[in-house]
C-alpha cells in the first residue's frame, strides 16, 4: 500500500507537483543515499515534493523528520490534505526562509525551491550550508536565472562539491560526507 502511494505520487497522480522525472530522480537518489536523518524543504508550495520525500523515507524505513518552510500560509489546507491522505507526518513552518526560522533543523538532505528571485536563493544556501550534513539541491536552476547565480556562488564553497545537474535540479554534496 505504501509503495502504491509512493508510485502514484512519483507518476504525478497528485495534483500540483511540478517536477520533471529527472528532477524527481535526483531528489530520490539524494534522500536514499543520505540515509537516516531529517529532510528540510524551502518552498513547499502544495506539498508534492515534501510528501514524496516523507513517503520515500517511510518506504525505506529511514529515521528522521520531514520539515518544510513555506512563506504562504495559503497553501496550508492543500499540504495538510495531501499529507493526511497519504498518511505521512510533515512539519511545516509558515514563515519566510530568511531569517532562518528552523533553529533546531539540521538536515541530512535539504531542498531549495523557495523564492527564486534576487538574492533569496543565495540567502537560502547560506542558511543551509553550515547545518546540512550531506546534500543540498536547488530546483529551477535555469540558464540566466537568479537560482543559477546562486549555484555558481555555491560552487565556490570549498566545503561542498557540485555533483551536477539532473534536469533543472542542481545537486551539491558536502565534502567528506560519503
Amino acid at each position: 500500500m505504501l509503495k502504491d502511494k509512493l508510485n502514484e505520487l512519483y507518476r504525478g497522480g497528485q495534483k500540483g507537483w511540478l517536477m520533471a522525472p529527472a528532477e524527481k530522480f535526483a531528489l530520490e537518489a539524494c534522500i536514499l543515499e543520505g540515509g537516516p536523518g531529517d529532510y528540510v524543504e524551502i518552498g513547499v508550495n502544495r506539498g508534492g515534493s515534501l510528501v514524496f520525500a516523507c513517503l520515500l523515507k517511510k518506504a525505506f524505513d529511514q529515521a528522521g523528520k520531514c520539515y518544510g518552510i513555506e512563506a504562504s500560509i495559503g497553501y496550508k489546507p492543500e499540504i495538510e490534505k495531501l499529507a493526511s491522505g497519504l498518511l505521512v507526518d510533515v512539519n511545516v513552518v509558515y514563515k519566510p526562509s530568511d531569517p532562518w526560522p528552523g533553529k533546531c533543523m539540521e538536515p541530512v538532505v535539504a531542498f531549495i525551491d523557495g523564492d527564486h528571485y534576487g538574492d533569496m536563493p543565495v540567502r537560502d544556501w547560506n542558511n543551509l550550508k553550515d547545518r546540512t550534513k550531506r546534500f543540498i539541491l536547488f530546483h529551477d536552476c535555469n540558464e540566466g536565472s537568479d537560482v543559477e547565480r546562486a549555484v555558481e556562488n555555491a560552487k565556490a564553497d570549498t566545503s561542498w562539491t557540485f555533483v551536477g545537474k539532473s534536469g533543472c535540479m542542481a545537486v551539491f554534496e558536502r565534502c567528506g560526507s560519503s
